[in-house]
Protein backbone atom coordinates (compact mmCIF):
# COMPACT_ATOMS: atom_id res chain seq x y z
CA UNK A 1 0.00 0.00 0.00
CA UNK A 2 1.43 3.40 -0.92
CA UNK A 3 0.36 6.97 -0.36
CA UNK A 4 -1.27 8.40 -3.45
CA UNK A 5 -0.48 12.03 -4.09
CA UNK A 6 -2.91 13.76 -6.39
CA UNK A 7 -2.37 17.03 -8.19
CA UNK A 8 -5.63 18.82 -8.78
CA UNK A 9 -5.38 21.51 -11.43
CA UNK A 10 -8.62 23.43 -11.24
CA UNK A 11 -8.82 26.15 -13.84
CA UNK A 12 -5.14 26.84 -13.31
CA UNK A 13 -5.14 26.56 -9.52
CA UNK A 14 -2.93 23.61 -8.71
CA UNK A 15 -3.02 21.83 -5.37
CA UNK A 16 -1.24 18.69 -4.22
CA UNK A 17 -3.44 16.49 -2.05
CA UNK A 18 -2.09 13.80 0.21
CA UNK A 19 -3.90 11.88 2.90
CA UNK A 20 -3.66 14.72 5.42
CA UNK A 21 -2.26 17.84 3.81
CA UNK A 22 -2.64 19.97 0.74
CA UNK A 23 -0.58 22.84 -0.49
CA UNK A 24 -1.12 25.38 -3.19
CA UNK A 25 1.44 25.27 -5.96
CA UNK A 26 0.29 28.01 -8.29
CA UNK A 27 -2.58 30.41 -8.77
CA UNK A 28 -4.44 31.19 -11.96
CA UNK A 29 -4.99 34.30 -14.01
CA UNK A 30 -7.67 34.91 -16.58
CA UNK A 31 -7.79 34.52 -20.36
CA UNK A 32 -4.66 33.47 -22.25
CA UNK A 33 -2.62 33.52 -19.05
CA UNK A 34 -4.89 30.78 -17.66
CA UNK A 35 -4.01 28.48 -20.57
CA UNK A 36 -0.29 29.10 -20.01
CA UNK A 37 -0.58 28.50 -16.27
CA UNK A 38 -2.52 25.25 -16.72
CA UNK A 39 0.15 23.97 -19.13
CA UNK A 40 2.92 25.18 -16.79
CA UNK A 41 1.32 23.40 -13.82
CA UNK A 42 1.14 20.14 -15.77
CA UNK A 43 4.76 20.53 -16.86
CA UNK A 44 5.82 21.36 -13.29
CA UNK A 45 4.22 18.23 -11.85
CA UNK A 46 5.70 16.15 -14.65
CA UNK A 47 9.25 17.44 -14.08
CA UNK A 48 9.20 17.44 -10.27
CA UNK A 49 7.74 13.92 -10.05
CA UNK A 50 5.77 14.87 -6.92
CA UNK A 51 2.46 13.17 -7.60
CA UNK A 52 1.00 9.84 -8.71
CA UNK A 53 -1.85 11.28 -10.75
CA UNK A 54 -2.94 14.68 -12.06
CA UNK A 55 -6.62 15.61 -12.20
CA UNK A 56 -7.40 18.55 -14.46
CA UNK A 57 -10.77 19.93 -13.56
CA UNK A 58 -13.10 22.85 -13.80
CA UNK A 59 -16.78 22.89 -13.04
CA UNK A 60 -19.21 23.65 -15.82
CA UNK A 61 -19.47 26.94 -17.56
CA UNK A 62 -19.84 28.54 -20.92
CA UNK A 63 -17.73 27.54 -23.89
CA UNK A 64 -15.56 30.58 -23.20
CA UNK A 65 -15.07 29.51 -19.58
CA UNK A 66 -13.81 26.09 -20.70
CA UNK A 67 -11.86 27.28 -23.74
CA UNK A 68 -8.40 27.10 -22.12
CA UNK A 69 -8.88 23.29 -22.06
CA UNK A 70 -9.29 23.32 -25.87
CA UNK A 71 -5.98 25.06 -26.48
CA UNK A 72 -3.07 23.29 -28.14
CA UNK A 73 -0.65 24.35 -25.39
CA UNK A 74 -2.70 22.54 -22.74
CA UNK A 75 -3.29 19.51 -24.98
CA UNK A 76 0.42 19.13 -25.71
CA UNK A 77 1.29 19.43 -22.00
CA UNK A 78 -1.21 16.68 -21.18
CA UNK A 79 -0.09 14.44 -24.05
CA UNK A 80 3.59 14.72 -23.13
CA UNK A 81 3.05 14.20 -19.40
CA UNK A 82 4.51 10.97 -17.99
CA UNK A 83 2.23 11.22 -14.92
CA UNK A 84 -1.28 9.81 -15.59
CA UNK A 85 -3.76 12.62 -16.27
CA UNK A 86 -7.51 12.48 -15.63
CA UNK A 87 -9.55 15.22 -17.27
CA UNK A 88 -12.82 16.28 -15.67
CA UNK A 89 -13.63 19.58 -17.31
CA UNK A 90 -17.17 20.89 -17.23
CA UNK A 91 -20.20 18.66 -16.85
CA UNK A 92 -21.09 15.36 -18.47
CA UNK A 93 -22.17 16.95 -21.76
CA UNK A 94 -19.03 19.10 -22.09
CA UNK A 95 -16.13 17.62 -24.05
CA UNK A 96 -12.83 19.42 -24.46
CA UNK A 97 -9.60 18.56 -26.24
CA UNK A 98 -8.08 18.02 -22.80
CA UNK A 99 -10.60 15.18 -22.31
CA UNK A 100 -9.52 13.58 -25.58
CA UNK A 101 -5.76 13.61 -24.92
CA UNK A 102 -5.83 12.72 -21.22
CA UNK A 103 -5.18 9.19 -20.00
CA UNK A 104 -8.73 9.03 -18.65
CA UNK A 105 -11.84 11.19 -18.66
CA UNK A 106 -14.32 11.63 -15.87
CA UNK A 107 -17.72 13.18 -16.58
CA UNK A 108 -17.53 15.54 -13.57
CA UNK A 109 -14.92 16.74 -11.08
CA UNK A 110 -16.63 14.67 -8.36
CA UNK A 111 -16.44 11.54 -10.50
CA UNK A 112 -12.72 12.18 -11.05
CA UNK A 113 -12.14 12.41 -7.31
CA UNK A 114 -14.00 9.14 -6.75
CA UNK A 115 -11.96 7.50 -9.49
CA UNK A 116 -8.49 8.44 -8.22
CA UNK A 117 -8.90 8.38 -4.43
CA UNK A 118 -8.71 4.94 -2.86
CA UNK A 119 -11.75 3.68 -0.98
CA UNK A 120 -11.27 4.18 2.76
CA UNK A 121 -12.80 0.82 3.67
CA UNK A 122 -10.54 -1.03 1.23
CA UNK A 123 -7.51 0.83 2.55
CA UNK A 124 -8.51 -0.10 6.11
CA UNK A 125 -8.73 -3.77 5.17
CA UNK A 126 -5.34 -3.64 3.41
CA UNK A 127 -3.81 -1.98 6.45
CA UNK A 128 -5.27 -4.61 8.80
CA UNK A 129 -3.94 -7.39 6.55
CA UNK A 130 -0.49 -5.78 6.50
CA UNK A 131 -0.48 -5.46 10.30
CA UNK A 132 -1.53 -9.11 10.66
CA UNK A 133 1.28 -10.24 8.30
CA UNK A 134 3.82 -8.13 10.20
CA UNK A 135 2.68 -9.51 13.56
CA UNK A 136 2.87 -13.06 12.23
CA UNK A 137 6.36 -12.49 10.86
CA UNK A 138 7.51 -11.02 14.17
CA UNK A 139 6.07 -13.99 16.11
CA UNK A 140 7.86 -16.44 13.85
CA UNK A 141 11.09 -14.51 14.10
CA UNK A 142 10.97 -14.38 17.92
CA UNK A 143 10.31 -18.15 18.10
CA UNK A 144 13.55 -18.77 16.21
CA UNK A 145 15.59 -16.66 18.65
Amino acid sequence: MSLTLIAIICGGLAIIYGIVTSRQVLSASAGNEKMQEIAAAIDQFNVLDLVDVIVITRGGGSLEDLWAFNEETVARAIASCSVPVVSAVGHEIDVTIADLVADARAPTPSAAAERVVPDRVVLGRELQASVARLQSALRQRTRRV
